[in-house]
Formats: C-alpha cells, sequence, structure tokens
C-alpha cells in the first residue's frame, strides 16, 4: 500500500472516529489492528503516532489537566488566609423575626 494512501486512510480512521465526541479506546484499538495486518512495526508505530496527532487522542487530558492547573492556581490566588488564633469565626445563620422566639406561648389552659 502507498504511503499517500496510508496517510489518506490515517486522516480518514481519525476523522471517523472523533465524530461522536472524542476517540474511544476500542476505536483506537481497531485503528492499531488495522496497521498491524498491513505493515510492519516499525511503521505502525509510525502510523500510529500520526493517527493519534490527528485524532486529538490524549490531548483531552492534557488539557483538562492544564484547566486544572489553572484553577487550582486562581483559587490559590484568591483565596483568604487567616492567621491561627485570629478570633475569626463564621457568621451565624439569621434567624427570620418568627423563629426568634424558640420558647411556646401559654395558651392559659391547664
Amino acid at each position: 500500500m502507498s504511503e499517500e494512501i496510508l496517510k489518506a486512510l490515517t486522516q480518514l480512521f481519525a476523522i471517523i472516529t472523533k465524530q461522536d465526541g472524542g476517540v474511544t479506546e476500542n476505536e483506537r484499538q481497531f485503528v492499531i489492528n488495522f496497521f498491524q495486518q498491513e505493515l510492519d512495526q516499525d511503521t505502525v508505530k509510525e502510523y500510529v503516532t500520526l493517527y493519534d496527532d490527528f485524532s486529538g487522542w490524549g490531548k483531552a487530558d492534557e488539557e483538562k489537566n492544564k484547566l486544572e492547573d489553572k484553577l487550582e492556581e486562581q483559587a490559590r490566588d484568591h483565596s483568604v488566609r487567616l492567621p491561627l488564633g485570629s478570633g475569626w469565626t463564621p457568621p451565624r445563620p439569621s434567624h427570620g423575626p418568627h423563629e426568634r422566639n424558640s420558647i411556646p406561648e401559654h395558651s392559659g389552659c391547664e
């Protein structure tokens, strides 16, 4: 099989497998199995790498990790640090006017 056809197939595999929200492990394994049937081991590695680049395999995890790192950094930058023993306590929940007196009123009937 010519190199041009292999590259075109690799791109086609990537386009098809990306359709439903990203490449699954099973889809990637199908592509690897196809290459293993058609190519020698060194060439398989080359075309799997090309497929991974075209399909974005592993990029979602990298982007997710970058986003999580950025959010953690922003949280650290905007957090408030209080020294120990500062005497600060969180505010108590406020009660409505009817909840202030928890003692029931006496009805006068005994």
